[in-house]
């Protein structure tokens, strides 16, 4: 929790005297140092920046914590004030690319952490954790018996920070919308939402509720989302009227699951408030995307839990209330999931399937299971549709209502799975499906979830002919040819989720072809007089058995488990899918050495920090930049992958250049070149250093079968040359 939890009514004379006897030590030991002697924090001094550190905790659930890699030292600016009661025990730091949490034991933490500050947090001996998605750093400890990110002592805090000069804090202006649909970006800084007013149901209340976190809702527009303004019912202004009229607010956006929330540090943070009600505009709504046709469809709807539902080709479509269909879990099962449940409103969301190739499928037949929870008037009724393009409201399209089976056994809690038989598509030709989802909070109450949808199971899907699968791309040569692989790589592929990485391991992944031990890169020792095959434990290797040897939530030294290592870093890319569970960038490796790569890029060590097992080497280039190094035997491997990233993505990686320090310091911001040039020749060295593999083949024939794409550059590795030669 981060608000203050105490009693205005056991201040009085008691903790004055207690305040009166402790003050001069508290400052003499605590107190920010003097302005004075304040000094720039030297601009090399983070060896990570915040967005890399939370990267780092991935998609890890409450109640488990994350080790931070040895050494790390992240420079933020203080965001946060403790002086008006309303945030307790935390402190909030950002910097150019994300925002964090603190959890420090202490109170009047304004007197040394100073609003505007820049510091410098060592973070050898903490670790990440989180509570409601929002990710936090703490000491390893324990809350209610289950692993957690629990407070920093202050003086050990102090000790461990670094106190830079005082700054004015310029908040980053965005929308209401924008706090929703980019909140893995936004959370944790300090933001100005302009333009807003309080909600009908807030006017003329208090900031919070005596005694009680509270949160009230202010809107830009009408029928559109609202955001939470979430206040301390300790905080020194909780008796205060909240404002009326439009008016401006700065504040730290924080989150709680996939709901943003803005903190404020005093009543000052309100600002221009006109003090009379307006009318507000009518919300926009996002147009609908375009779909594409999919041959085979096996979605299980995974994700992180909470966030709005995002999957390639799908449409979740918003047509009354704040949210759509998002992704929820439980025990380790991942669906989609919409209700009503303190919303306060009503809600009817469309989530729109891909075009199933209905003509072309050797099984015409789609299913899927569905479940209500609480159900009490809510409904989920099923569509198709042959004409829907995305061009406008799904409402003003044809549909035709089809008959599926539907869960209705949760009256009074969550009900059963519920199959939905086998539906026949065949006299309806290339079709869209939809899942319309109606509710109202206290009039139609309820929630509905949907999984493991699959349309044309078992469907031919064999390994094209070279020749034919690369067709469109012959003759052509430089970005022209790159362009012609993209758009052949990116057609009818199949995302198999951030959950479906396991399972697809064991196919791509199998090192001895026995579904038995993983081929990490991280961990392989290659026999050195056959560096190539499968050689069996050579002396020190340790290995992993798929499935059993998952990470847990739980990092230790290496030979612990293993992980899902993203050779392109996931926070580059903002964690967004496919890239997030694309096969081919996401590899099972040890989970310690994974940690130590962290979102480095790949390079040639110079000075080497930190060894692996097998060799892989953790240290700064020439340059002076952190990179990572893999054995020889597998740096072609690595730089293949890239090359398959810069062409699968062709049509969004140029936007990834300024998401992080990192990413700018390996893309030049391009969709065609897209590489720096050091990087651009270490990864062409590597390319014909480390030739093609049996290994690789084979995993590429693996991917194809799954993900219904291959790795031009493993099937074609002359195109890095025509592309990118001199």
């Amino acid at each position: 929790m981060f608000f203050k939890f105490r009693s205005k009514h056991v201040l009085g004379f008691a903790f004055l005297f207690v305040l009166f006897s402790i003050t001069s030590c508290v400052k003499k030991e605590f107190d920010a140092v003097p302005k004075a002697e304040l000094e720039e924090i030297a601009p090399d001094a983070a060896t990570m920046t915040i967005a890399e550190l939370k990267a780092i905790r991935g998609n890890a659930e409450d109640n488990t914590i994350t080790p931070i890699p040895e050494n790390t030292v992240i420079v933020g600016q203080v965001i946060s004030s403790d002086k008006e009661g309303n945030i307790y025990k935390e402190l909030y730091i950002q910097d150019s690319t994300s925002g964090i949490t603190v959890r420090v034991d202490g109170s009047v933490l304004y007197t040394t952490f100073q609003l505007g500050q820049k510091i410098a947090i060592d973070c050898n001996d903490l670790v990440l954790g989180s509570y409601g998605q929002r990710v936090q750093i703490g000491m390893e400890g324990k809350y209610n018996g289950a692993p957690s990110a629990i407070q920093i002592p202050l003086p050990f805090m102090v000790k461990h920070t670094t106190f830079g000069k005082i700054y004015k804090v310029e908040p980053k202006v965005i929308t209401i919308q924008e706090a929703n649909s980019k909140l893995n970006e936004y959370a944790g800084m300090y933001v100005r939402i302009e333009n807003v007013q309080v909600s009908k149901n807030d006017k003329g209340k208090n900031y919070a509720e005596e005694d009680k976190t509270t949160n009230r809702y202010f809107s830009s527009c009408k029928n559109g989302t609202d955001i939470v303004l979430r206040s301390s019912g300790y905080a020194d202004f909780q008796s205060e009227i909240l404002p009326d009229g439009l008016g401006n607010i700065e504040a730290t956006l924080t989150r709680f699951r996939d709901t943003p929330q803005l903190i404020i540090n005093s009543p000052a943070d309100m600002k221009d408030f006109t003090g009379n009600t307006v009318e507000l505009p009518e919300c926009q709504a996002p147009d609908p995307e375009k779909p594409t046709i999919v041959k085979t469809l096996n979605e299980t709807f995974d994700g992180k839990q909470y966030d709005q539902l995002k999957i390639e080709g799908w449409n979740n479509i918003v047509e009354t209330g704040s949210k759509g269909w998002m992704y929820n879990a439980h025990e380790s099962n991942s669906y989609a999931n919409i209700s009503v449940y303190t919303t306060s409103e009503a809600r009817k969301s469309w989530l729109i399937t891909p075009i199933l190739d209905v003509a072309h499928a050797t099984n015409k037949i789609v299913h899927f299971e569905t479940r209500a929870d609480h159900l009490d008037g809510a409904t989920l009724k099923v569509y198709v549709s042959a004409d829907f393009d995305g061009s406008k409201a799904p409402s003003e399209f044809l549909w035709r209502e089809i008959p599926a089976k539907i869960g209705t056994s949760g009256k009074n809690d969550y009900g059963q799975w519920t199959a939905s038989g086998d539906i026949d598509l065949s006299t309806f030709g290339n079709v869209v499906l939809a899942f319309v989802y109606e509710g109202e909070e206290h009039v139609k109450d309820g929630g509905y979830s949907i999984d493991n949808f699959v349309f044309n199971k078992d469907g031919d899907v064999t390994p094209p002919e070279p020749g034919d699968y690369y067709g469109p791309a012959e003759g052509k040569t430089g970005y022209e040819l790159k362009t012609a692989l993209h758009k052949i790589i990116s057609s009818n592929t199949v995302d198999v989720g951030y959950k479906g990485l396991w399972e697809a391991y064991n196919t791509t992944d199998d090192k001895y072809g026995k579904k038995h031990i993983v081929w990490d890169i991280y961990s392989d020792i290659p026999d050195p007089n056959n560096p190539t095959v499968p050689d069996g434990k050579q002396p020190g290797e340790y290995e992993y058995v798929l499935g059993d040897d998952q990470n847990d939530g739980h990092t230790g030294p290496e030979g612990t488990n293993y992980n899902r290592e993203h050779t392109m870093p996931q926070s580059w890319f903002n964690k967004q899918y496919p890239m997030r569970s694309d096969i081919f960038q996401v590899l099972p490796t040890d989970s310690k050495v994974n940690g130590m790569r962290g979102n480095n890029p790949y390079g040639e060590v110079e000075n080497t920090t930190w060894t692996s097992v097998n060799g892989s080497k953790l240290g700064t280039d020439a340059n002076g930049h952190t990179v990572f190094e893999p054995i020889d035997e597998y740096k072609g491997d690595v730089a293949r992958i890239y090359f398959y990233m810069a062409t699968r993505y062709e049509d969004q990686i140029g936007s990834w250049e300024n998401n992080t320090e990192n990413a700018d310091l390996v893309l030049d911001g391009s969709n065609d070149k897209v590489f720096e040039d050091w990087e651009l020749e270490i990864l062409k060295q590597w390319a014909e250093s480390d030739p093609v593999s049996q290994k690789e083949r084979d995993r590429n024939e693996d991917v194809y079968k799954i993900q219904h794409n291959r790795n031009p550059f493993v099937d074609h590795p002359e195109y890095i040359q025509s592309i990118w030669g001199d």
